[in-house]
């Protein structure tokens, strides 16, 4: 069952680790947000990239808002948990995949 968390915005526990997501979809306010964040996308790049309506994009900077330190704390996880995997090696392959 969706949990409506705001409009637009809606959670579902076995979809995206239970991240609010975009209602419908699977994109995560935290894909939104990073977006506009780190890869410095404007509201319509990512209406374009992503393929969505400029008001879906508004419901999760929306969403944003009212939820700032728990998204922000959800995006730190995901950075501390990549750099976790790559420092163990995960990604890399173990021998190279191009000749020398």
């Amino acid at each position: 069952m969706d949990e409506i968390m705001t409009p637009g915005i809606t959670r579902k526990p076995d979809v995206r680790g239970g991240r609010p997501c975009i209602e419908g979809t699977g994109i995560r306010v935290t894909d939104i947000i990073m977006s506009a964040q780190f890869g410095e996308c404007t509201r319509s790049e990512i209406v374009a990239e992503l393929e969505i309506a400029l008001e879906q994009v508004d419901a999760a900077f929306n969403y944003y808002e009212m939820n700032k330190a728990y998204i922000d704390a959800d995006i730190q996880r995901q950075f501390d948990t990549f750099d976790k995997l790559a420092k163990a090696g995960y990604g890399r392959p173990k021998t190279s995949v191009l000749p020398r």
